[in-house]
């Protein structure tokens, strides 16, 4: 499930709503580093007060630290399902409060149970503010995540003064938290109407998905890496925290430069932040965290080991400056891994790099009593140069050329389950290729004066004029009740605003990239080949993406005439109406075959028109799923009836567009590219993907009927109906195909089947006139209501109505519209329409 991007960045809102909201998500950092802070400073205090041993203390403390683990572990989850204003908007109002109350804890129980609370809500923080962090620097295009860790820092600092000073004016602690904790409301209070409004998309998997390019063992390795050098880097701060001055102190330094060097420490880390997004955005990322690595292991090796006060307070000056960067580019990383559930992902990070942080200070502490503190220390510089080693992993992931041939070479490697079988045969999801080439640490970089140009005259977003806004508005209101046309609603593209800046262009044939240098046809091969595989195409196999449902049925006609130039066409009055169009275009004779009741080809109706035209060669659309019932034609039938009709030229085209992708991800093949099937298929992407712009595909499994002409302006052959294509479709599907890897993309399958079930169920309970083909996402309904239709704008044909339940929609949809039904019966009579017909007799 992802984050929603910032609304000023994809509608155009303008720079300044953006502005806002980076203040806001600002100030949840200073929030949760004042409220660390102001407790950190007074934990002596506390401990006096309740006359707790260390030991009694050490239970509370770790208390806080499970709580701090709780709170991130479970607040992924709840970021993914219900979007980072959500969840940072009750912990920010709470947390000045939770702080208070653990001030009025009045035994070592109730202290432990405070604290566990507190950890728990500063945890579910941490973890969402971190959330929007990564989406606003999405929104912005460039690294400003160091900037917000920086004023985490400056908050533990405020708080940590303001606690000191409230202690020298002989303020209870009672009363300083509850003024720290009155104060952080009111900041809560004021920022949180400036956060972001946009909820994150529906939850889309509840496993790791194969985001960008990810299987999802890969993607799990990738996120233990992440949190493992989170570990390690906090370790380090948290030692630095607790054993520095102590450090200085063994040393023989007097008590002012001893804690200097804690000073030296957070200050040079908190400078390193404010600098950070600079830094970060001069740099790539690996050979930054390398350098910040080197620079924190060597700074700390050579200052614990010359083990005199000044060359220590230099070496934990530069401990602090290595470490600034490292935690938000490790987040940075995380955060944009899987955009399907990015807080989840960052929950897991942040958590193991908690629990470093909380368990540094005690294995240094063991380890001094066996060896000594010096040497003890020493165990952070070998811990930090594993960020050195470990740097490439923050790097998005590209393939090497040698694993991106063209289409022919592709298709080959692809497996070919030609031979029929009673288990799908397993899809490999191929890794994700960058648009453009990912940093590394020799990719030549624009001069600098050039950077700071383009900074410096880089146009602001503009904003919608009146007509546009009104058009967004009015399709926004429409969204949460339009179930009537299918369009999955689960799966957020609006990271692809920065592709809109260019004119990308597919122009030609698909296997050869041609001159244009603006377009995506590598990945165009990748979205193609997932598709052969999952409808079993033969080696040779030929496609291309199209605009549509239309294109792909105009393009299996095109292909079929090719081949047999004198056919008839055969479809039922339930196939798509571009059918009849497509033929008219390619006059090509087309008869109407009769449909069952439920929209289904009617085999017999086919076998008898077959045999008036005897002497023909066939071409059949076998509909995947009718426009309005979605029925489902049965290939290996038409082929029987066919053969009965001694008609043995033939080509059948599944139109595919409405139910392919759904039936073949839960297992029915019957109208793949296998053998006994179809000769050619094409499906929409914009249905069941739910891509912003419509688009589909169309394959064939046989060779191209014709070459094309080379055309020498484009580099490549003509051999597509409408010549330029349009490049961002590719890179819209292959982002909705790396969504999930494969047993995410049946758990979809099935849960839009489960829920079509339930909503059958539920009106029939509620008795209204209903009905549903089996298998099918899409319910048959009596017409709505006049007073709803506007509201639920479904489809009327035929006397029906129907709704289809696309990924996305839930059962919270369906209970709304049970619910607005319920409320119209006393004044709708089930038996006033002509619409109350019978349905039929078909099992849901």
């Amino acid at each position: 499930m992802t984050i929603a991007l910032h609304r000023a960045a994809v509608t155009g809102a303008g720079t300044r709503k953006l502005s806002a909201n980076r203040v806001a998500i600002t100030a949840m950092f200073g929030i949760a580093g004042v409220a660390i802070g102001t407790w950190t400073a007074r934990i002596p205090t506390m401990q006096h007060d309740l006359r707790l041993s260390d030991g009694q203390l050490s239970v509370a403390l770790l208390a806080l630290a499970a709580g701090g683990l709780v709170g991130m572990r479970f607040a992924g989850r709840l970021v993914d399902r219900h979007g980072t204003t959500a969840i940072i908007a009750p912990a920010a109002l709470i947390l000045g409060g939770a702080l208070a109350v653990t001030a009025l804890a009045p035994s070592l129980a109730a202290l432990t149970a405070a604290l566990l609370v507190f950890g728990i809500i500063h945890g579910t923080l941490n973890v969402a503010m971190n959330a929007a962090a990564v989406a606003c620097q999405t929104a912005y295009q460039r690294p400003i995540m160091t900037g917000f860790h920086a004023f985490f820092s400056i908050g533990g600092a405020t708080g940590a003064a303001a606690s000191a000073l409230c202690a020298h004016v002989q303020y209870s602690c009672p009363r300083t938290f509850t003024i720290v904790g009155l104060a952080l409301t009111v900041v809560a209070l004021s920022s949180l109407r400036r956060l972001p409004l946009a909820p994150a998309s529906p939850a889309t998997t509840d496993r790791p998905s194969a985001a960008t390019g990810h299987t999802a063992g890969g993607q799990r390795r990738r996120i233990l890496l992440l949190g493992a050098l989170a570990l390690c880097a906090l370790i380090s701060e948290g030692a630095a925290a607790d054993w520095s001055t102590v450090y200085l102190d063994r040393l023989g330094a007097t008590p002012v430069l001893a804690a200097a060097a804690y000073a030296a420490f957070a200050g040079c880390m908190t400078l390193g932040r404010l600098a950070g997004d600079r830094i970060t955005a001069a740099t790539p990322p690996v050979p930054l965290l390398r350098g910040c690595g080197a620079i924190a292991a060597a700074g700390l090796a050579a200052g614990v080991t010359l083990r005199t006060p000044v060359a220590a307070i230099i070496g934990f000056a530069l401990l602090g400056a290595g470490l600034s960067c490292v935690i938000p580019l490790l987040y940075s990383a995380a955060g944009t891994l899987d955009p399907s559930r990015p807080g989840a992902i960052l929950s897991r990070v942040a958590a193991m790099g908690y629990l470093g942080y909380v368990t540094g200070p005690v294995v240094i502490g063991t380890a001094a009593m066996h060896v000594g503190l010096g040497k003890a220390l020493l165990i952070l510089p070998a811990l930090l140069a594993l960020l050195v080693v470990g740097a490439p992993v923050i790097r998005p992931p590209a393939r090497p050329p040698a694993q991106q041939p063209s289409a022919p070479e592709h298709a080959a490697t692809h497996p070919n389950p030609t031979a029929p079988t009673s288990e799908p045969p397993t899809h490999t999801m191929p890794a994700l290729r960058s648009a453009t080439p990912p940093a590394t640490e020799n990719a030549r970089r624009p001069p600098r004066r050039e950077r700071r140009a383009h900074r410096r005259t880089a146009p602001p977003l503009p904003d919608l004029d009146p007509r546009m806004t009104a058009v967004l508005e009015r399709i926004n209101t429409a969204a949460p009740t339009n179930i009537g046309f299918p369009a999955a609603t689960d799966i957020d593209y609006r990271l692809f605003a920065p592709f809109l800046g260019h004119m990308i262009n597919n122009v030609g044939d698909p296997t050869t990239d041609g001159t244009y240098p603006a377009h995506t046809k590598d990945i165009e091969r990748d979205v193609l080949a997932w598709y052969a595989d999952l409808f079993r195409a033969p080696p040779d196999w030929t496609g291309y993406t199209t605009s549509g449902g239309t294109e792909g049925v105009l393009t299996g006609l095109l292909h079929a005439r090719t081949a047999l130039p004198e056919a008839v066409v055969y479809a039922t009055a339930a196939a798509h109406y571009s059918v009849a169009k497509a033929a008219a275009i390619l006059r090509l004779p087309l008869v109407q075959v009769a449909a069952t009741v439920d929209g289904e080809m009617d085999y017999s109706s086919l076998r008898a028109h077959a045999e008036q035209h005897s002497g023909q060669a066939a071409v059949v659309i076998a509909t995947i799923g009718t426009t309005m019932t979605e029925a489902v034609d049965s290939v290996p039938l038409i082929h029987a009836a066919l053969d009965v009709a001694g008609i043995r030229d033939r080509w059948i085209h599944a139109d595919a567009a409405l139910a392919g992708l759904p039936l073949a991800l839960r297992g029915r093949r019957d109208f793949d590219l296998a053998p006994g099937g179809a000769d050619s298929i094409s499906t929409s992407g914009h249905k069941w993907w739910g891509t912003p712009i419509p688009c589909g595909i169309t394959l064939s499994r046989r060779p191209h009927p014709s070459p094309g002409r080379p055309v020498d302006y484009i580099g490549s052959h003509d051999t597509t109906i409408t010549g330029s294509r349009a490049g961002l479709a590719s890179l819209l599907l292959w982002h909705a195909i790396t969504r999930h890897d494969e047993d995410g993309h049946r758990r979809r399958a099935s849960r839009g089947h489960d829920l079509a079930a339930y909503a059958h169920q539920q009106l029939i309970t509620l008795g209204w006139p209903c009905w549903r083909n089996p298998d099918a996402l899409t319910v048959m309904i009596r017409p709505l209501p006049e007073s709803l239709r506007k509201r639920w704008p479904l489809p009327v044909d035929g006397g029906w109505s129907h709704l289809i339940c696309m990924p996305g929609r839930t059962r919270q949809h369906i209970d709304q519209l049970i619910a607005d039904l319920r409320r119209e019966l006393p004044r709708s009579p089930l038996n006033s329409t002509p619409a109350a017909q019978t349905a039929p007799q078909l099992v849901g």
